[in-house]
């Protein structure tokens, strides 16, 4: 039998597949670390199809079950930044002798969520798993196969990126149901979030991925920040003694809810620490009736006796509040029911005016009020009379000039018997010469500042901007990067100038570097000092690279070290690598320093920065970082960036 290896459906003796169109010639070398397609598992029982997904700790393939004869789900245990294999060798090998170590724990929690899940198999909302085994130096679990979408995928296909408050409790009710079982067995899920619940074709709810947040390892300070969805995960979660328990998946799930209703991540949990800036959902715009509002902000709360301790708590909170009906779902807010009784009121006046009105349309109309509103009772104009005439408004005085009057036209003769037609008589005023403005100087537009529209009242005339985005400056400045990408550079610069004029610092950057204004440039630097003053690495690496090429002011290549340093200290593998390649230049000091050079390298490659690994293994190759048996110890560091994506070192590795 022919095995289509992406939809691992039978496709005959033809390369082209029948079911999905897949050509198997079309099969390139396999240049990433995952398994390729065919491999057989478990002595032929199982064969490996494409890659669903790669995360931190695992990669999932699509799967075959040779003997029931069905599509499965395989989740291999692949911790990356401690491991790795050399294909064609499938061994998974960790990097050294303390790595070892961790690989061994993290294999430890990786099969005991295994053997968690499969306390569930006959939940249906949580996915089965159906084999779990050791082989090739790690393990592997064999789940039933998903055909359907994560619920990330499902919110934003839906208009505005968002549900509605009875599309998601549908949605996490089920998910409520499986949180009830894993409890009461005093399990809990730790790692709930829109992408770790699945919608099948059917309908069906699913709750995949137990105890990924439980792959945390001793010796790597990074660890923690990959295992934990930021905006998901709780306090208690960042701390190894954190005092975790049905609350922390009740967290999670408030944050899933939120999202939904809102389109948007809540904050994470730490930045909420020093400023807690959630914004209830009803203040983005989500209608959601006021109990389940407080209930659910009572669910993110940041300390932990504040919040639901049981989900059967919070699902009694939530359910209350849901009205029966589609439409009593609307009634659940108060400003729908205002702007609803306002409507009505507004329609019951209009239906009265009109049923008024029609009924004395066969009313003759006074002459008054005919004479009123100018027209006779056909509709025709009326002449105007003398007295009327007299009252209208006096003319604009017009400067005067020396010119021959106009002779008045001759009357026409009047027929015998025919009463005269009135006169009309104008008073006549004295003309005044109206003195010419003061000239004033024409505005001029700052092509930078966007187009102007003329704004002009009798006393003033005035300049405004004819259009600005709205919205919060991080969308703004997505949307502002899709115009760029798109070539629309005018649109780009009018959201990239809306979102700087929030003082979004990467927006006013970015404006600048786009249109070359220097005063954005000065902008964005004063704005990155001051983030990096505050402790925040990015606008550290930002405000260091302006500071050395010397945009927004001065160029200070001394100080620019000294900020980069504090950048990669806190994380930041681009400011590791930008100073390491200053000292490989010399810059801001006397002479070229490669061995500093090479440790920076390598602490951008122990943050699993693919340039920083490879940059590193050059400066090994080299001889010049001063370490023993460097060009051995390159090709190790080759290796590690070509698992890590990047192309040109996998050969050096070989």
């Amino acid at each position: 039998m022919s095995l289509c290896y992406r939809c691992m459906e039978e496709r005959g003796s033809e390369p082209v597949c029948i079911k999905c169109g897949f050509d198997s010639r079309s099969m390139g070398e396999n240049t990433g670390p995952q398994l390729s397609p065919g491999t057989p598992l478990a002595e032929g029982k199982y064969l490996l199809g494409r890659v669903l997904g790669i995360g931190g700790f695992g990669i999932t393939y699509l799967g075959y079950d040779t003997r029931l004869k069905i599509k499965v789900a395989i989740k291999e245990y692949f911790p990356r930044h401690i491991a790795g294999r050399a294909l064609p060798d499938p061994q998974v090998k960790p990097h050294d002798e303390q790595a070892g170590i961790d690989f061994k724990d993290g294999l430890r929690y990786f099969l005991r969520e295994a053997q968690t899940a499969a306390k569930f198999d006959s939940h249906q909302h949580v996915v089965a798993v159906k084999d779990y085994f050791e082989e090739h130096g790690t393990a592997y679990i064999v789940m039933g196969y998903i055909e359907g979408r994560p619920l990330s995928s499902h919110i934003d296909k839906h208009p505005f990126g968002r549900l509605s408050y009875q599309k998601t409790l549908e949605v996490m009710l089920p998910v409520f149901d499986a949180l009830e079982k894993i409890h009461a067995a005093n399990l809990l899920h730790r790692d709930i979030s829109p992408e770790n619940i699945y919608l099948t074709k059917d309908g069906t709810v699913k709750l995949i991925d137990f105890g990924a947040a439980r792959y945390t390892f001793t010796s790597q300070t990074q660890s923690m920040s990959l295992t934990l969805k930021e905006g998901y995960a709780p306090v208690e979660q960042y701390s190894k003694n954190g005092e975790q328990g049905p609350w922390t998946d009740i967290y999670a799930a408030a944050a899933t809810i939120y999202r939904a209703l809102t389109g948007k991540v809540p904050p994470a949990a730490l930045e909420r620490l020093h400023d807690d800036a959630l914004k209830p959902p009803s203040k983005l715009g989500a209608i959601i009736p006021a109990q389940a509002e407080k209930a659910l902000l009572k669910a993110l709360s940041l300390r932990i006796r504040d919040r639901y301790q049981d989900i059967a708590a919070f699902r009694k909170d939530l359910v209350a509040a849901m009205p029966r009906s589609g439409v009593a779902a609307l009634f659940a807010d108060r400003r729908v029911v205002a702007a609803t009784l306002a409507a009505l009121v507004i329609l019951v006046a209009g239906t009265t005016f009109f049923l008024i009105t029609k009924e004395r349309t066969d009313e003759r109309i006074p002459e008054e009020a005919l004479r009123f509103i100018g027209k006779d009772a056909d509709g025709n104009p009326l002449q105007p009379e003398q007295k009327e005439i007299e009252r209208v408004r006096k003319p604009r005085a017009v400067k005067k000039h020396a010119t021959a009057p106009a002779k008045a036209p001759a009357a026409a003769p009047q027929k015998k018997g025919e009463p005269s037609a009135p006169r009309m008589v104008v008073k006549e005023e004295p003309e005044e010469e109206e003195e010419p403005p003061a000239e004033t100087p024409a505005p001029v537009e700052d092509p930078s500042r966007g187009r102007l529209r003329k704004v002009q009242d009798k006393n003033e005339v005035s300049f405004v901007k004819a259009y600005v985005p709205q919205g919060e400056p991080a969308d703004l400045f997505k949307q502002a990067l899709a115009f760029e990408r798109a070539g629309n550079r005018r649109k780009a610069l009018e959201y990239l100038e809306a979102a700087c004029d929030q003082r979004y610092s990467i927006a006013c950057y970015q404006e600048a570097k786009l249109s070359g204004d220097k005063r954005r440039y000065a902008v964005a630097r004063q704005l990155f000092e001051g983030e990096c003053a505050a402790g925040k690495g990015f606008a550290c690496t930002n405000y260091g690279t302006m500071l050395a090429n010397g945009e927004g002011g001065a160029k200070d290549i001394s100080k620019a070290r000294d900020i980069l340093e504090r950048s990669c200290k806190l994380d930041q593998a681009v400011a590791c690598i930008s100073l390491a390649d200053m000292m490989a230049k010399g810059l801001g000091s006397v002479v070229d320093d490669p061995v500093m050079a090479a440790k920076f390298y390598k602490r951008a490659c122990d943050l699993n920065s693919k340039e920083g690994c490879g940059r590193y293994a050059d400066v090994l190759a080299s001889g010049a970082s001063g370490q023993q048996d460097g060009e051995k110890a390159a090709k190790y560091y080759y290796l590690r960036a070509c698992q890590l994506g990047l192309s040109s070192a996998c050969k050096k590795s070989k």
